[in-house]
């Protein structure tokens, strides 16, 4: 027997409110006590663009805790593509804010970002440690049987 799965079509605005389901939910477990779960969250909002972002923007400049804070500045400096820029003017903006956290949090970020693109780690660098060769290691230099001394005859057997 085949089961035939139907496919529900949802209107736009059935979308727009799973869409927006999603977006509390993350921006519940944006401000969680567990700060991996905060940092993951800030990755996948990073991924939402605009939306994402204004959450984000929201976490670092409203009144939370310093780890969402973090997180918060995780997750602007791992935007990609056109929203990139905006994510730095942003972090640009939070280094002259008023609040003394912000402008740690955002300082350290630009650090990272620092680190992250300079020329000994930069992209297009190979990993030093690729380029090492594995050699064979040479045998240990032992005298032939014939070039030792011979075993003295007492010492022939263990014996205790």
């Amino acid at each position: 027997m085949e089961d035939k799965v139907e496919k529900i079509e949802l209107s736009d605005y059935e979308k727009e409110q799973a869409a927006i389901r999603l977006l509390k939910k993350l921006e519940n477990k944006l401000y969680s006590d567990n700060y991996s779960v905060a940092r993951k969250t800030a990755y996948n909002l990073s991924w939402l663009q605009e939306d994402g972002m204004e959450i984000l923007e929201k976490a670092l400049f409203g009144k939370t805790q310093g780890q969402t804070k973090h997180a918060a500045a995780y997750g602007l400096r791992s935007m990609r593509g056109r929203m990139k820029a905006q994510a730095l003017k942003v972090l640009y903006r939070g280094l002259i804010d008023d609040s003394d956290q912000v402008k740690r949090v955002c300082q350290n970020t630009f650090e990272l970002l620092k680190h992250r693109y300079s020329k000994k780690h930069g992209p297009g660098r190979q990993n030093p440690y690729s380029q090492i060769q594995i050699r064979a290691v040479p045998p240990k230099k032992r005298p032939n049987r014939q070039d030792r001394q011979p075993r003295r005859p007492d010492r022939q057997f263990n014996r205790r």
